[in-house]
């Protein structure tokens, strides 16, 4: 990683942990970091990426990604 990297993950949590967002959700930080990491590499696999951690894309009236339980 270099120190681009470093800082752009830093500015994410900053915005997610600011206390008048409201925004530290589990669904939040993963749409922030996919929407950085398709930025910098057009052939970014979201669908691999989301389900690395743990999740899946979420159906109507549910965040965008859920738990995979």
């Amino acid at each position: 990683m270099t120190r681009k990297d470093f800082e752009k993950t830093a500015q994410i949590i900053s915005y997610l942990t600011s206390e008048n967002t409201g925004a530290f959700t589990e669904s939040n930080m993963i749409a922030r970091f996919v929407e950085w990491f398709m930025s910098e590499n057009s052939r970014f696999d979201e669908y691999k990426f989301i389900k690395a951690c743990g999740y899946k894309f979420g159906g109507k009236n549910e965040s965008r990604y859920t738990k995979i339980k």
